[in-house]
């Protein structure tokens, strides 16, 4: 619409009125252009929606919980195409042939619904092109490499993204397009064991502009992107499945409507591996951090803020705003000793930075550790499960279980239109 009128709005053409006019729409179109950054220029909180079974009033109650987006995959919703699990949108991982008709018609509703009660929306997907996510082989833990290790399957994902944002460029409710939930590329070079520490920012710039830099990937996609969406802002996760450290590996990226995302879920072995502890880590408490386990800090407001002052230092060398910064998950699960003093401490943190962020989650259908709603809860009743294991869509034998809880209570305290 600009390249129009601008082409058309010259003097030689037009009479004073009818130039004023068309200036004016042209101003229009600049100021459509700058709506979606303008967004996140104020700080925002949201929470997560991965759904199997997305339904408009889970929606209406994320609004009038009082959150001003959601980070939403439709990645678990079920496909109307030939792929199998997962393949919803895609059709399949391994090359680009065009976006599932169906599909997409069923995530427009979603997204037109989203719009009409004024709730914005990132979009995130789960499985890409040679990174199919690990819960869709069969429950095992397998890492798809394809993706960092032929230069093919980036173009297919480019393809993707260009066909997709040429789609929902002008769409009121998407206000963020992350291009990959939780990417992996160290996964693919097993020379490194370190993934928390100095070794890793050594391995990222010995990665540089190969096929495992995530920089290099992000501003291919973002190309591809902007050759047909100048407007819609940009998520990028970070490495090693989005660790808050992993931001260190960011450059500043080829475009100026980015937000760098990390996820933080630190100490892993309290927030969610506690249950293969038998419940042995407490917030406050001391907790072995990475992979090695070779620092057991005490894990407490301040060394929340030292951890996560690494991210802040990174912005002031690489000039990176705080409107720029979007932690996309953090949570806990529910049960866990110290749980609501965790995620308050967490959020006073992101707020004393300014960044934007996202809980998760908010009443996941196939996962309930850290549906905050259940409070203490042990578990919903077997019914509930065995709906979802039909593929039924349970979701009214989950209301009648909400009620107060500690942890739900901080983060309502805390959320921000």
């Amino acid at each position: 619409m600009k390249q129009i009128f601008f082409s058309y709005c010259a003097p030689g053409y037009l009479g004073t009125f009818a130039l004023i006019l068309c200036l004016n729409l042209s101003g229009l179109a600049l100021a459509k252009d700058q709506d979606k950054w303008e967004f996140w220029s104020s700080q925002r909180s949201g929470t997560n929606f991965f759904n199997q079974n997305e339904r408009f009033d889970r929606m209406d109650a994320a609004k009038k919980l009082g959150v001003s987006f959601i980070r939403l995959t439709p990645t678990k919703w079920k496909t109307a195409g030939s792929g199998g699990n997962g393949t919803f949108l895609f059709g399949n991982f391994d090359k680009y042939e065009g976006l599932v008709e169906p599909d997409y018609l069923r995530l427009k509703e979603v997204l037109d619904y989203a719009a009409k009660i004024d709730l914005k929306v990132v979009i995130t997907f789960l499985s890409v092109h040679g990174r199919v996510w690990n819960q869709h082989y069969s429950g095992q833990e397998k890492h798809d490499l394809r993706l960092w290790r032929d230069e093919a399957y980036r173009k297919h994902l480019a393809a993707f993204w260009r066909e997709l944002s040429s789609r929902l460029r002008d769409h009121p409710a998407v206000v963020g397009y992350n291009i990959i939930n939780e990417p992996d590329p160290e996964h693919a070079d097993p020379t490194v064991k370190d993934w928390y520490g100095d070794d890793h920012r050594e391995w990222c710039n010995r990665s540089k502009a190969g096929l495992l830099d995530l920089n290099k990937l992000y501003n291919e996609v973002i190309k591809a992107i902007r050759d047909v969406d100048s407007n819609t802002p940009i998520v990028v996760d970070s490495g090693y499945m989005g660790v808050p450290l992993s931001t260190l590996c960011f450059d500043r990226l080829a475009d100026n409507k980015v937000l760098y995302s990390f996820h933080m879920y630190e100490p892993y072995d309290y927030t969610l591996a506690n249950r293969k502890h038998l419940w042995k880590y407490a917030y406050p408490g001391s907790v072995p951090i990475g992979d090695l386990g070779k620092e057991t800090p005490l894990w407490n407001l301040a060394q929340l803020e030292n951890f996560l002052g690494k991210i802040s230092m990174w912005q002031v060398a690489k000039g990176i705003s705080s409107k720029e910064v979007y932690v996309g998950e953090f949570g806990v699960l529910r049960r866990n000793p110290g749980a609501a003093s965790y995620i308050s401490d967490l959020i006073n943190v992101f707020d004393k930075n300014n960044w934007h962020w996202s809980f998760y989650s908010f009443r996941e259908d196939t996962w309930d550790a850290v549906d905050y709603e259940l409070g203490g809860r042990k578990h919903l009743p077997a019914s509930y499960w065995d709906a979802v294991e039909r593929g039924e869509d349970p979701y009214l034998l989950r209301l009648p279980f909400y009620q107060t809880s500690a942890v739900f209570d901080v983060i309502k305290a805390k959320l921000k239109h």
